[in-house]
């Protein structure tokens, strides 16, 4: 540094001997090192007990000049048919029928009537699609499951002929390491209700438990009441169940409780049987439910 201090000092001397009108003006540099602003990650949706983070879906029409996507998360507030992401691949329910809905502006629903077995390369289902902007379309689909069992596409025909095809994808928040719960009950459920627009809302629903949680049988194979909380392996949101028989009345009623509401049916229909029971019934507000519980 004092090298650097006299060779300055000589530089200015030398060029002010030279002549008097020169002058030297000198030029202080700055080096600024720019700063990094750091955002956090975005939290992680933790979607409520029986239901997956998200789900995507598209449905292509060409002949109507439909190709729709669609994202629906369970990010908020989840009712029983308000905008809601559920799929059954995502959520433990291999025991079930296929059931994907994507619901919000519009509403998606790909579905299949029978459970989804190991080891499958396609299965028969069905398309509902609504939305304001264009006319409902219902087709029947065969559906095809990538190997990570979360995603898949399908086509298919709706009912005046046109090709149908689309994408899925399912987007759990479930540890897979947790579903080790050994289970010998089950509980399927369908919810349904009018869209007001001359169609239907449905909503597929279902539970894996041990049968000593639920199935509190008498001898002959009945039990005055069946229930289950915070069941072990919920599909689609329902997470707990109530069938109450009273003997004053000689009749059945049920609750289901879905994520945080309830469907109560006062006035319950119900089949006994050695090994569970099939029941239906309509609630107050409409809502139909009909299932079947097996132990």
């Amino acid at each position: 540094m004092p090298h650097r201090l006299l060779v300055g000092i000589l530089s200015l001397v030398v060029v002010a001997g030279c002549s008097a009108q020169q002058s030297v003006t000198v030029v202080e540099q700055l080096e600024i090192t720019p700063t990094t602003t750091t955002h956090a990650p975005p939290p992680q949706i933790v979607a409520p007990a029986g239901l997956v983070q998200s789900v995507i879906m598209s449905v292509t029409v060409e002949a109507l000049d439909l190709d729709e996507r669609m994202v629906a998360s369970n990010d908020g507030a989840v009712g029983i048919f308000s905008p809601i992401a559920t799929c059954s691949l995502g959520e433990g329910g291999g025991w079930f029928p296929l059931e994907i809905v994507a619901s919000g502006e519009s509403f998606f629903r790909l579905n299949s009537a029978a459970p989804i077995s190991d080891g499958f390369t396609a299965i028969d289902g069905q398309l509902h699609y609504h939305s304001s902007n264009i006319a409902s379309v219902e087709a029947d689909v065969t559906v095809y499951v990538d190997d990570d069992r979360a995603s898949g596409s399908f086509v298919g025909n709706d009912h005046q002929g046109h090709t149908v095809s689309g994408e899925f994808e399912c987007v759990s928040s479930i540890d897979e390491t947790m579903m080790t719960v050994d289970v010998d009950t089950e509980l399927s459920v369908r919810l349904a209700k009018s869209d007001g627009v001359g169609g239907r809302l449905v909503r597929r629903l279902g539970l894996r438990t041990s049968s000593e949680q639920m199935c509190l049988t008498t001898v002959d194979g009945t039990s005055d009441r069946w229930f289950v909380e915070n069941a072990d392996q919920p599909v689609g949101g329902l997470t707990g169940v109530a069938l109450t028989f009273t003997p004053s009345t000689g009749s059945w009623a049920g609750e289901f409780k879905i994520v945080e509401q309830s469907v109560v049916i006062e006035a319950l229909s119900v089949s006994e049987m050695p090994t569970g029971l099939v029941f239906s019934g309509v609630s107050v507000e409409g809502y139909s439910v009909d299932g079947a519980l097996t132990c």
